[in-house]
């Protein structure tokens, strides 16, 4: 061993054994540190609604987000290509009232005592961005403009200070503009941007007449459904949709073990290659017409026919008779909803069993039911679900479904403003966390269909290919509704050097999936930071004792608990850990070394050790020294 690497372990170990009190004097000194200051309450704000639970589906999406498995540019976005006489300061009132009247999107997201919460703001001016593209040259202003908007796409949101609707109007000559509307999705739902350009339409126009607005008020706000969620959802209620959900998702394969064209990362998001792509796909109108009605001799539905072919390709793709794809549902199951601007979609996960050779007429029957039972089921949120179910965690995948399909939906978005001409140049959606999200509806000239898929997995071809072997599949299903799947003809992606399935598809999610209390053999910490981990996860987990080597989840943790422990270490100790670290090394000897390589690694050794000598000189508790438990 090197001296320099004898000096770098050596510094490890001290760091390892700073009490929590020097541990944070080194995180200041060196990485600047603090704190968190408390947030301040505005005057007049209403403290009742100023700090409000999240919703389920809201949950959900904030753990993906800490998990770092939504990536870039996942949020629900428009482009519109706007000629006349804009007004922006008009633009800005209208989106001024629309925030005053959507509580949504005035709304951030907090981590309180390990408990994330809605904090919800007084109305205040709306600013939109105005860009200048007229300074340009004439023949590289598009140019530049498709580099500024996906600038805007890809840059994150802060969920705790940045307003969660962002607007920008790119001005390209005295009657032409750009104008882009980006939401994040923890706020806001296809059915929302819909509700939000409506809304845009109306005020703008009657602001450019001289006229005042008069919505009609809503009767309920998002924090209202989410009171509502949580109290309807408990009790007997709750129980009956549980019981269906872990019945029916009982044993499923956590994952669709797709080949894929480039091997999968370990960590998701980690590759600065990550993108999504989008590929598009029309069928006839006469293959609508023989679509449709053969679902309707079959006394189902176009979606159930749907997603009968796609399952039977991905089980031929994947050499997996157990198949899980997601189907979302608006979740606006009262009518003081249908207004409202937020998060309600839900996704189903609609599990469909290939096994037996069946015939095509007999698996129509079988998908039909079950997205029958699952619409009966359907108010028991995706994130309350997982709570239940708690499949094992992963930094790579979505849970439960990687693969979506939503029919009779292909998106398409438009509004109109007294004086503008206005055309849709792109749109954004929701669905690029998942490996494959179709989308299928009807057009004038047939069927449209759209699916986003992730790059960094799949080649263009591939996900053409899929397209087709859909369509043809699709095409016998309807010619021989007597055959039996064996008999389909399905070709694959010809030529293709296919990556094979990774990370344990073949595991399955068991209800309960670990038994609370599975450990290791015990080993007892052997340093100052592994005893301040170790006597966090005892308090959080209400366990007697810890061991370095037990797993946080084999112990009865879930991702409330890691949010709840990761932030008790924050406070203690001022080290900053990702939710995926804790999922992806679920022991305090893998979280310790982690943390410390984490933050420390990249400091400049004479630097670290005069602040770990200065700390050491420290005493190591102090009198303010906040509580593990």
């Amino acid at each position: 061993m090197s001296s320099d690497e004898h000096n770098s372990q050596s510094l490890q170990r001290r760091l390892a054994d700073l009490s929590p009190r020097q541990l944070r004097h080194v995180c200041r000194k060196l990485l600047g540190t603090v704190r968190p200051a408390e947030r301040a309450i505005f005057p007049g704000q209403d403290l009742e609604r100023a700090s409000l639970p999240m919703s389920f589906a809201q949950q959900h999406l904030w753990l993906l987000e800490q998990l770092e498995l939504l990536g870039p540019g996942n949020n629900p976005g428009v482009t519109f290509r706007l000629r006349g006489a804009l007004d922006v300061k008009l633009l800005e009132r209208s989106f001024t009232q629309i925030v005053r009247r959507h509580e949504s999107l005035r709304t951030h997201f907090k981590v309180i005592d390990g408990e994330g919460f809605q904090l919800i703001d007084p109305p205040l001016p709306f600013h939109v961005q105005l860009t200048d593209m007229t300074v340009e040259e004439a023949e590289f202003r598009e140019r530049r403009l498709l580099v500024l908007e996906r600038r805007q796409r890809e840059r994150p949101f802060d969920l705790e200070r940045d307003p969660l609707l962002r607007v920008g109007v790119f001005r390209l000559g005295p009657t032409e503009y750009v104008l882009q509307i980006l939401m994040h999705h923890i706020v806001s739902d296809e059915w929302s941007m819909e509700i939000l350009l409506r809304e845009l339409g109306q005020l703008y126009s009657v602001y450019t007449l001289g006229g005042v607005a008069k919505l009609p008020k809503l009767e309920w706000q998002y924090a209202d459904y989410t009171r509502w969620q949580r109290e309807y959802l408990q009790g007997p209620v709750l129980q009956r949709h549980l019981e269906y959900w872990q019945s029916r998702l009982n044993d499923v394969p956590m994952a669709i073990g797709l080949p894929t064209d480039h091997a999968r990362a370990a960590h998701r998001y980690v590759a600065p290659t990550y993108r999504a792509a989008v590929h598009y796909f029309d069928w006839p109108l006469d293959m609508s017409r023989r679509l449709r009605h053969a679902s309707h001799s079959h006394n189902t539905s176009l979606s159930a026919l749907l997603l009968c072919a796609l399952q039977v390709v991905l089980g031929r793709w994947s050499g997996q008779q157990d198949i899980v794809v997601g189907t979302p549902v608006a979740g606006r199951t009262r009518r003081e909803l249908l207004d409202v601007i937020g998060l309600f979609v839900n996704p189903l996960p609609l599990r469909t069993d290939l096994s037996g050779d069946p015939k095509v007429s007999e698996l129509l029957g079988r998908v039909g039911a079950s997205i029958r039972a699952a619409d009966a089921h359907q108010d028991l949120a995706f994130g309350r679900l997982l709570a239940e179910l708690r499949p094992p965690p992963s930094t790579t995948r979505t849970p439960l479904f990687q693969v979506t399909l939503n029919v009779d939906e292909i998106p398409g978005r438009s509004f109109q403003a007294s004086g503008l001409t206005i055309d849709c140049e792109s749109i954004e959606l929701a669905g690029a966390h998942f490996d494959l999200a179709i989308y299928v509806g009807q057009a004038i000239s047939g069927l449209r269909g759209r699916i986003d898929y992730a790059a960094q997995l799949f080649q263009e071809s591939t996900i053409e290919c899929l397209a087709r072997e859909l369509k043809s599949l699709l095409e016998q299903m309807i010619e021989h509704p007597d055959a039996r799947l064996s008999s389909l003809r399905l070709s694959g992606p010809a030529g293709q050097a296919w990556m094979p399935a990774q990370d344990g598809h073949e595991m399955h999610v068991r209800v309960p999936t670990v038994p609370r209390g599975a450990m290791s053999e015990y080993v007892p910490p052997r340093t100052a930071l592994e005893q301040t981990l170790a006597a966090i996860w005892a308090a959080v987990l209400r366990v007697e004792r810890v061991g370095i080597h037990d797993n946080f989840f084999g112990l009865g943790g879930d991702s409330t608990a890691a949010v709840r422990a990761l932030a008790r270490i924050r406070t203690l100790t001022e080290l900053e850990i990702p939710l995926w670290l804790l999922f992806d090394k679920p022991t305090v000897a893998g979280v310790a070394a982690s943390a410390l390589e984490r933050h420390f690694a990249a400091q400049p050794a004479d630097e670290l050790a005069a602040a770990v000598l200065e700390a050491r000189c420290l005493s190591p508790e102090a009198d303010d020294e906040p509580e593990a438990g």
